[in-house]
């Protein structure tokens, strides 16, 4: 897997209503291997508290499209979501 993210739109062109990312998303634990869990952060401008269900973070890993959950930071201003590597990932 690399680590690279793209992202689409710029999180500072569009108008917000709080809490907004003000990163882009980051490789916070890398995997390569299958069964390893790729761990993705997002810093927001503050606290998210999540409740209602558990949030996905949508991605493209070689052409495939993945979703990764929240791990943690629920409460926090850095939510870190974590995705299993598959086999075809690594």
């Amino acid at each position: 897997m690399s680590v690279k993210i793209d992202r689409t739109g710029s999180p500072l062109a569009e108008s917000k209503a709080a809490p907004y990312p003000v990163q882009a998303p980051r490789i916070v634990t890398d995997a390569t291997t299958v069964g390893q869990t790729v761990e993705i952060g997002l810093k927001f401008n503050a606290a998210v508290a999540v409740s209602g269900g558990t949030p996905q973070l949508s991605s493209s890993i070689g052409g495939n499209p993945r979703s990764a959950a929240l791990a943690s930071g629920s409460g926090s201003d850095d939510l870190i979501f974590a995705y299993t590597l598959q086999a075809g990932d690594a």
